[in-house]
C-alpha cells in the first residue's frame, strides 16, 4: 500500500480499501483511551486513530469508492503541480511563457499575455483555460512521448467530467489511463518530474 513517500513510483500500488482498514484496526491490541500507545500503534498502519469508523456497519460500503476527491479541484491542482511543471521542464520557462503569450485572445477565455509561470495565484478557471491550450502549445516543442503523456491526462480529465459515465465512457477513461501508464516512464527518464514544489509523478 502506498504512502506519500511512494508517489513517485512508476507502478500502481495496492488500493487502500475499507476491508483493509478494518483488518488493520482489529490488529491494534491496546486500549484506545491510552492515547499515546494507541496512536503509536495506529501510526504503524498509517491510520488516523479513529476507533469506530462511521461506515463500519454499512453493507457493501467501501470508502475508497465513496470518499473520492472533489474532481475539479483535485484535477486542476494536479494539472498545475504536475503537467505544467513537466512542460516547463521540457520546454523551459521562457519558451512556455512565450507560447502562451502569443496565443490570440479569445472572448470568454483568459489571455496570458505575460505567460503563466510568473502567476502568483492561479484560480480553477485560469487552470481550465491553460488546459485548453497545453497540448497544442507543447505539440511542436516537446518530445512526442511528453505530448502523449500530457494529452492522455487531459483526455482523462475531460472524459471524467462527462455528465453521464456510460460503459463506453468508462472504457475510454480506462484506455486514456492505460496510455498514460504506458508512457509515463518517459517523464521520469527525461527527469521532467522534478518540479520546484514536487518531485513525484
Amino acid at each position: 500500500m502506498a504512502s506519500h513517500k511512494d508517489f513517485g513510483d512508476a507502478f500502481q500500488h495496492e488500493h487502500h480499501t475499507g476491508a483493509r482498514m478494518l483488518s488493520q484496526l482489529s490488529c491494534i491490541q491496546c486500549d484506545p483511551n491510552d492515547l499515546e500507545r494507541y496512536f503509536t500503534q495506529c501510526k504503524e498502519f498509517r491510520l488516523s486513530g479513529v476507533v469506530e469508523l462511521f461506515w463500519r456497519n454499512w453493507p457493501l460500503t467501501d470508502p475508497a469508492n465513496f470518499l473520492t476527491p472533489e474532481p475539479l479541484h483535485h484535477w486542476y491542482w494536479k494539472f498545475w503541480d504536475h503537467n505544467v511543471q513537466w512542460c516547463k521542464n521540457a520546454l523551459s520557462t521562457p519558451e512556455l511563457d512565450f507560447h502562451y503569450s502569443v496565443l490570440h485572445p479569445i472572448v470568454g477565455m483568459r489571455h496570458f499575455k505575460d505567460g503563466i509561470m510568473a502567476l502568483k495565484q492561479v484560480t480553477g478557471r485560469a487552470q481550465r483555460d491553460m488546459q485548453h491550450f497545453m497540448v497544442a502549445i507543447i505539440g511542436g516543442a516537446a518530445s512526442r512521448e511528453v505530448v502523449i503523456v500530457v494529452c492522455a491526462l487531459m483526455d482523462f480529465r475531460y472524459l471524467a467530467q462527462a455528465p453521464r459515465i456510460t460503459s463506453i465512457i468508462q472504457d475510454r477513461i480506462k484506455a486514456t489511463l492505460a496510455e498514460f501508464h504506458n508512457h509515463k516512464d518517459k517523464i521520469t527518464d527525461k527527469g521532467l518530474q522534478r518540479g520546484a514544489e514536487s518531485s513525484s509523478l
